[in-house]
């Protein structure tokens, strides 16, 4: 995620911010998607705050992709009676994940993974993190990443009720299994709230410089509280107080790996947020899949 936006001075055609609220939501949909939106034009720590409080909504956006990927599955198989093996898509889904972020969450994990794996100290663990090439433990944890967010996907979605989903993609006609799609939106948007944990007030960037530098440490602690709430009333509607549970143990995991990463690198960059981001989707979508 490093690299993608750094400081910039304000420029005589554009010497102010634009409002919050919109400019927050078009620079993190920028940023951290494929998706075509202008974003901010003046690159500060005050932009960086607007677009980590927004990142949640980008999670969102992918959950919703998801559950349409998901809701076409089930028209296909009540109004056609064709069926499509939930492996492929599961697969779909998290393909459909990775090309909309541009794949620098992965790269941030792959990244991160090596720089952990070294026991290096901060400053060489630095410059692990700032390598291109990825190692052996990179390679690794994007496999496995990748593999435990197919597997927990399929399923979420084998597992809608049990009654109304058989694994071969025959869905019972008398319900919409709701649950499913509440599921796979919660996924990702509790994912993009962990990684807001890291950008919250009291953390450090570990460089002065670069996208880590933006956004580490901008995020009041309301705000960031303000998620969190959001993220367990939408869990308790879709899953009853185990998701609830699950979904408060994903996000608090995030606590005690942020302040890891800050002690392993003597602060935190860019490329922490895209690990956290898929380490927390790869561990929501097995726990949610756990009582799917």
């Amino acid at each position: 995620m490093s690299g993608k936006a750094g400081f910039s001075s304000e420029k005589p055609d554009n010497p102010t911010h634009g409002h919050a609220i919109p400019e927050g939501i078009s620079t993190a949909f920028s940023w951290l998607t494929v998706l075509p939106f202008r974003g901010s034009r003046v690159f500060d720590r005050t932009t960086g705050r607007r677009a980590m409080l927004a990142m949640p909504l980008v999670g969102l956006f992918h959950g919703l992709v998801a559950g349409c990927v998901f809701t076409l599955t089930w028209l296909l198989q009540v109004n056609f009676g064709y069926t499509l093996d939930l492996w492929v898509v599961a697969f779909v889904i998290v393909a459909l994940w990775e090309f909309g972020t541009r794949f620098m969450h992965i790269d941030g994990l792959s990244d991160v993974a090596d720089a952990l794996g070294s026991y290096a100290p901060p400053p060489k663990a630095r410059a692990i993190l700032a390598d291109t090439n990825a190692g052996p433990m990179g390679v690794a944890a994007v496999v496995f990443s990748v593999a435990a967010q197919i597997i927990g996907v399929h399923a979420i979605m084998q597992g809608a009720g049990s009654t109304n989903l058989s694994d071969t993609g025959h869905f019972s006609l008398s319900h919409f299994p709701t649950s499913v799609v509440i599921g796979l939106i919660l996924v990702p948007t509790i994912a993009r709230i962990s990684a807001l944990i890291l950008c919250t007030e009291g953390y450090h960037p570990a460089n002065p410089s670069g996208f880590g530098a933006l956004v580490i440490g901008t995020v009041p602690k309301l705000g960031t509280t303000a998620w969190v709430i959001a993220a367990v009333i939408a869990a308790f509607v879709g899953g009853g107080i185990v998701w609830t549970l699950m979904a408060l143990a994903v996000i608090a995991l995030a606590i005690p790996w942020g302040r890891h990463c800050s002690r392993r690198f003597d602060g935190l960059a860019g490329d922490c947020l895209g690990a956290t981001v898929e380490i927390a989707t790869a561990a929501a979508v097995v726990l949610f899949s756990l009582t799917a």
